[in-house]
C-alpha cells in the first residue's frame, strides 16, 4: 500500500513538472533538434514568428469562413488537407491556392498511420501527393499524420519521398478551454517565436475555432508577432542556421 502511493505520487509530481516546464522543453528540443525528423517549431533566433496551420479540410462549413478571416487579416497559412476531402471540395482547395496559403499532406482518408501496415501508409501518402500535384503543379513539402501519432515506419516512408513530418507547438482546440476566448488566451499564453499554431477546419464542428481565430491574431500581432506560412518560418530557420555557419 506505501509502495502504491510514492508511486501514485512520484507519477504526479513528474506530471506536474512536465505540464509546468512543457512549453520550454518543446523550444529547447526544438531548438536543439533532439527530435530529429519531426518538426514541433522553428529556431527564429527570437524573431518573433508564428505559423498558422489548419488540418481536416476543406470543409464546406468551416474552411470559407477561415479563409474570410484570414483574407481579412491579410495573414497566410498552412493547410494539411485530406486528400478525399480536398478531392471532393476541389474549389476549396484551389481558393485555398489563389489566395496564397500553403498546401500540406494529411493523408487520403484521415486514418490512424501507426495501425496500418508498409503499403497502405505508402498507399495514404501517395494518394494525396498525386492529387495535389495534379491540382497545385508540385508535390507538398510537409506531412502531418492524424492525432499526431507516427513511428519510424512513417518516418521512413516521408523520407524516402521527401517530405518533413510536421507536428504543432500549441493547438487552439483543447478539452479544458470550451469557450473561443478560453482557447485564444490558452494559445497566446502558450506561443513563443517560431511556434506553430494548429487549427481545424473540418471533419467535427469548427465553429469556435472559427470564432477563436480573430482573437488569437489581434492579440499575437499586439505582441508583435508576424504570421508566415510553414515554408517561410523553416526557411527563416534555415537562413539563420547558414548565416551561423558562416559567421563561425
Amino acid at each position: 500500500m506505501k509502495r502504491r502511493y510514492w508511486m501514485v505520487l512520484t507519477f504526479l509530481l513528474v506530471y506536474l513538472v512536465w505540464r509546468v516546464l512543457q512549453p520550454q522543453l518543446m523550444q529547447a528540443m526544438a531548438s536543439a533538434h533532439l527530435l530529429g525528423r519531426i518538426v514541433i517549431s522553428a529556431h527564429t533566433q527570437g524573431e518573433k514568428l508564428v505559423a498558422l496551420t489548419f488540418d481536416d479540410g476543406p470543409d464546406p462549413r468551416f474552411t470559407p469562413q477561415i479563409l474570410d478571416i484570414l483574407q481579412q487579416y491579410r495573414v497566410p497559412a498552412t493547410f494539411f488537407v485530406i486528400g478525399q476531402a480536398a478531392q471532393d471540395h476541389r474549389d476549396l482547395l484551389e481558393r485555398e491556392i489563389a489566395e496564397g496559403h500553403e498546401i500540406a499532406n494529411h493523408t487520403f482518408s484521415h486514418q490512424d498511420m501507426v495501425a496500418m501496415n508498409e503499403q497502405q501508409i505508402a498507399l495514404e501518402i501517395d494518394m494525396t501527393n498525386s492529387l495535389l500535384e495534379r491540382i497545385t503543379g508540385k508535390v507538398p513539402d510537409y506531412f502531418r499524420p492524424p492525432r499526431g501519432r507516427f513511428d519510424w515506419r512513417l518516418i521512413e516512408a516521408c523520407e524516402l519521398r521527401g517530405l518533413r513530418i510536421v507536428l504543432w507547438t500549441v493547438g487552439i482546440e483543447n478539452h479544458t478551454t470550451r469557450t473561443p476566448e478560453a482557447m485564444a488566451d490558452r494559445v497566446v499564453a502558450k506561443v513563443y517565436p517560431g511556434a506553430i499554431i494548429l487549427g481545424h477546419d473540418g471533419r467535427l464542428n469548427r465553429i469556435k475555432t472559427v470564432q477563436a481565430l480573430p482573437l488569437i491574431i489581434t492579440r499575437l500581432r499586439a505582441q508583435g508577432y508576424r504570421f508566415v506560412t510553414l515554408s517561410q518560418l523553416l526557411d527563416t530557420e534555415k537562413e539563420i542556421r547558414n548565416g551561423e555557419e558562416l559567421w563561425r
